[in-house]
């Protein structure tokens, strides 16, 4: 991305404006601190943590369930009523059908 700044011609001081504007727009994961669970009430599958472990921003824990179900789903609560602009998950492939859930976030609308 560049930044041009209107009459500021600094490579240094555009940097930096970069930098603030980034920070200030960054999104905020609004699961940390919500709570996970799985309404199907599946069994976790071998080492996997449970729901919590989706949303706990840990990449070396993660949810699974047990195999052969047809549904697998994950519900995240929030503390209050809160809009969501976007979600996301990232995991393994367990198949065409299953993934392995390590992380899932949450990002409010601005």
């Amino acid at each position: 991305m560049r930044v041009v700044l209107i009459g500021q011609r600094d490579p240094a001081v555009a940097g930096r404006a970069y930098k603030v504007l980034k920070d200030i727009v960054k999104p905020v994961n609004l699961s940390i601190g919500a709570v996970a669970s799985n309404p199907d009430g599946l069994a976790a599958d071998g080492a996997a943590g449970g729901p919590q472990a989706a949303i706990d921003g840990d990449l070396n824990t993660y949810w699974d369930e047990v195999d052969g179900a047809d549904l697998y789903r994950l519900r995240v609560t929030f503390r209050q009523p809160t809009e969501v602009s976007s979600s996301t998950s990232s995991g393994t492939r367990l198949s065409s059908t299953r993934r392995r859930i390590s992380t899932f976030s949450a990002t409010a609308s601005s």
